[in-house]
């Protein structure tokens, strides 16, 4: 998938060179208004730029008392970033059926063969493109013409519906409540989830030691979310990292049983969880919850 990422990475270097022309633009502009004297021209083009450099989602309308300068330069920098987004949504779309034709042509012939795990992993690949976040929300853009119905600097995505891959644990499973439910029997979802009113889905379970990835279909800078001890007894380390760097850490134990975070960083596709046992072997159990990236 080198040429998607690829294609994301473009995606993403357009939309910030935009912003930063833009804030360019309205500070230039900010001086101009300012040597007028007038405050209702200034205030109106203060809060766009404050808006653009604290990443409102989306940008607010702009008051009635808003110049025609500055009208006319919010309506350039939203059709140019609708240009990038839908040139980045032909590109993901136009990859994705190509490679969706191949792999429906690679299955037929190991299906003649009598190849049928193989026919069925190129099945697995082809369902798993079609279930892919970003490709769908591509989609959806062309569906509806381009537009963005405002300018939309980041949605907040649920983390724990991204790329997810256990790369460390130690002896008890990590994962998703809804699927490890199963594997840890019905007291144990109970004591996990009962009473916080959150979905199985969105409750990630990791017993320490243990470290989590994802990968974003886009790039992030900012996460938040919750995390806090199942028990009292416990006594283990939590991290955050992205790209590699780390943004977060906390220990948890009877003095202090959770812990909000809200984080920013350089934007990353890379984003990693960890649970360290701190020198106690109970295996103690921590939940992530309300995870969410932008």
């Amino acid at each position: 998938m080198a040429r998607y990422d690829e294609a994301n990475a473009t995606r993403d270097a357009g939309l910030k060179r935009l912003e930063t022309s833009y804030l360019g633009v309205l500070k230039r502009h900010m001086e101009k208004v300012k040597g007028s004297g007038d405050l209702s021209r200034v205030l109106p083009v203060r809060d766009e730029i404050e808006a653009v450099e604290t990443g409102a989602d989306p940008l607010p309308a702009l008051p009635d008392t808003a110049g025609r300068d500055l009208k006319k330069m919010r309506e350039k920098y939203a059709e140019a970033r609708v240009k990038v987004r839908k040139t980045h949504a032909e590109t993901l779309v136009d990859l994705a059926d190509k490679m969706d034709e191949a792999l429906k042509k690679t299955e037929a012939d190991l299906t003649k063969a009598g190849k049928i795990d193989d026919a069925l992993s190129a099945q697995r690949m082809r369902e798993t493109l079609a279930e892919d976040r970003g490709i769908s929300a591509a989609r959806k853009l062309l569906d509806a013409g381009g537009g963005e119905g405002g300018v939309r600097l980041g949605e907040w995505l649920p983390l724990l519906e991204e790329n997810m891959d256990v790369v460390n644990q130690g002896s008890e499973p990590v994962g998703r409540l809804s699927d490890l439910i199963r594997d840890l029997g019905d007291s144990v979802v109970k004591r996990l989830a009962g009473g916080t009113g959150i979905e199985p889905a969105k409750v990630l379970v990791s017993p320490s030691p243990a470290r989590v990835r994802f990968k974003p279909s886009q790039g992030v800078s900012r996460i938040r979310g919750r995390v806090a001890l199942v028990v009292p007894q416990g006594d283990v380390i939590c991290r955050i990292f992205a790209g590699g760097e780390k943004q977060f850490e906390q220990r948890l134990n009877r003095e202090g049983l959770s812990d909000k975070f809200d984080l920013e960083f350089p934007p990353s596709r890379l984003i990693e969880l960890e649970v360290d046992e701190n020198g106690h072997t109970g295996n103690d159990r921590v939940i992530w919850t309300d995870l969410e990236v932008r």
